[in-house]
């Protein structure tokens, strides 16, 4: 088990530098071009160099200039471009060297540096080291630019801060690891001591006294200030209010001035709860604790159509799943500025008119061709009562239920298929026994005539063709169409091309004799861009040994950029 303190990263090398592909063109133009006059001659050898002379590559070989080739400007115009687009290298020049069997060519280069691990030191929570470093958004494998550090530097101070550290000093010092081309950034906070609360400005517009809704802040001058602290005094307060029949309360606490002499900070409070609301429920009895269960408003706390709406459903199907299968509920809002002492009261009263008490006694499927009645009916919620079991049923189970038979067909070809229920009350003259017939006119089934695949050249058909349903001869649906486009991205994902695209055509073939409709299916990939990895780097363990780490790595070398791989090994290093 690897330590929950392992800061296991990996640091990805790809290929082909992604992010510094923009600015590739304009450094490869501005790069000393070489002597015309060199064209043609022989090329011995090509070598990349550091600024130090230390050589890098002794022969780069994968260049479109070649040793035991002729030199050519634009040969040596795409190496320097095909450099840089590798992202390793912030400045390159290019140094010829005549020597008697022909000409030695020196990429000379300025390495770049990528942020490998950030880390915070002296911190005292909260905020945790995590949120300190996510903050400063170095994000592991960037390119490392020491420009970017003020502002780095700022957003950690505006997170200290937040959480009361006014009095934090920060410093930093990097650490550079030349062979691997990463920077480790440490960052020393020397954090003071947290502020404590100061001044609060109450705009108090509720029913309440302000001491009344100061002792429920919670909020002394003893108090550290902290994110945690002041979302607690809210909610508290908040809370407080709802409990009191104050549903659409709002409340609010903000910093203020920070006073570096007395290391408080004001803090404002803004409280709102004007409108008290009752609920009532008549035409039936529902305890109290089952009715918060129902009503939004009371896990919302506010009040608006949409949530007494759904109040008024989830009333309803309750009450049909209790067998009231014709209940019908409405509501009322009203506002009695009599009622009570504080202010006025919205009254919310939910009617409730319950009709005759019912039981589920049979499901039945009619019209159904292609699939069998046990395949339907497991595809359905409701559900006939039985000797131990009251059954299920509601309008609102029902309708999903229609819904779910006619996505099953739609799934497999019948586009134009058409499902409804039937609903047989006092069934075979037992009174409240009900029977739900579903009637299914299943029309055409449409099927595919041919599947063209247009635009792979990486992986071929049959590779394509393993993960795709919707091949000749099968059910054509929309949904099988999607499920292919997400197979087939996922199948390029894992193969490192991250921008590859699926676009589906259909079309309508004419209608033969005899046969059902048909349709030509068409899928156009876009691969874009494959990534490879060029090396797998570890760093930040503390407690684990590295071969530990190594081992739980499905990234190899000069493998593919694999989404599936990537996640997999995080999933093997959290365990």
């Amino acid at each position: 088990m690897i330590s929950n303190r392992l800061w296991a990263a990996l640091f990805l090398l790809a290929g082909i530098g992604l992010r510094c592909l923009a600015g590739a063109v304009v450094h490869a133009q501005t790069a000393p071009a070489l002597p015309a006059q060199l064209e043609g001659r022989q090329v011995t050898a090509i070598r990349i160099v550091d600024q130090s002379g230390e050589v890098v590559d002794e022969n780069a070989g994968d260049l479109p200039l070649r040793s035991n080739q002729p030199f050519t400007l634009e040969a040596e115009r795409e190496s320097l471009r095909q450099l840089y687009r590798t992202g390793r290298y912030a400045d390159i020049q290019a140094q010829v060297t005549n020597l008697p069997e022909g000409l030695r060519l020196d990429f000379v280069v300025r390495r770049n540096f990528f942020i490998n691990a950030v880390k915070v030191n002296g911190l005292r929570e909260p905020p945790s080291d995590s949120v300190a470093v996510s903050s400063m958004r170095l994000g592991l494998g960037e390119p490392f630019r020491e420009s970017d550090m003020p502002a780095a530097l700022d957003r950690l101070k505006r997170t200290l801060e937040d959480e009361g550290l006014y009095q934090a000093k920060l410093t930093y010092h990097l650490v550079p690891h030349p062979q691997t081309q990463q920077m480790d950034i440490i960052v020393d906070v020397v954090p003071g001591e947290r502020a404590f609360v100061g001044m609060i400005n109450l705009i108090n517009q509720s029913a309440f006294s302000d001491a009344e809704i100061r002792d429920h802040l919670r909020l002394k001058p003893k108090t550290r200030v902290t994110s945690e602290a002041l979302e607690r005094s809210v909610q508290n307060s908040r809370k407080w209010l709802i409990g009191r029949g104050y549903l659409g309360a709002r409340v609010s606490v903000v910093r203020g001035t920070y006073e570096p002499d007395t290391n408080r900070v004001a803090l404002q409070s803004s409280v709102f709860a004007q409108l008290k609301v009752r609920v009532q429920v008549l035409g039936t009895k529902i305890s109290e604790s089952t009715l918060r269960s129902l009503l939004p408003i009371y896990e919302e706390g506010a009040v608006d159509e949409d949530l007494l709406q759904e109040g008024r459903r989830n009333l309803r199907d309750y009450m049909q799943r209790q067998g009231y299968f014709d209940a019908e509920v409405d509501f009322t809002t009203a506002e009695d500025p009599a009622e009570g002492q504080q202010g006025s009261t919205e009254v919310i009263t939910y009617r409730v008119e319950l009709g005759s008490h019912h039981r589920l006694v049979g499901v039945a499927f009619s019209g159904n061709h292609y699939f069998r009645d046990d395949l339907l009916r497991s595809r359905i919620r409701i559900q006939p009562a039985a000797f131990a079991s009251p059954g299920r049923f509601s309008s609102g189970q029902l309708s999903s239920d229609v819904a779910s038979v006619t996505e099953l067909y739609q799934s497999n070809g019948f586009r134009d298929v058409q499902a409804s229920s039937d609903l047989m009350d006092n069934y075979k003259g037992h009174t409240g026994d009900l029977f739900v017939t579903f009637r299914i006119q299943e029309g055409l089934q449409t099927r595919i005539a041919k599947l063209t695949l247009e635009g792979n050249h990486a992986l071929k058909n049959d590779e394509l063709s393993s993960v795709i349903g919707s091949t000749a001869g099968q059910p054509y649906s929309d949904l099988n169409v999607a499920g292919d486009r997400d197979n087939v991205l996922a199948l390029y994902y894992d193969q490192g091309f991250p921008n590859a695209q699926f676009h589906a055509t259909v079309d309508n073939l004419p209608a033969q004799p005899g046969e059902g409709p048909r349709v030509n299916l068409t899928y156009q990939i876009e691969e874009g861009q494959q990534i490879r990895v060029a090396q797998v780097l570890v760093g930040g363990y503390e407690h684990s040994h590295p071969s530990v780490i190594v081992r739980e790595i499905q990234l190899r070398p000069g493998g593919p950029m694999s989404e599936s791989a990537v996640v997999d090994t995080q999933r093997r290093l959290y365990n």
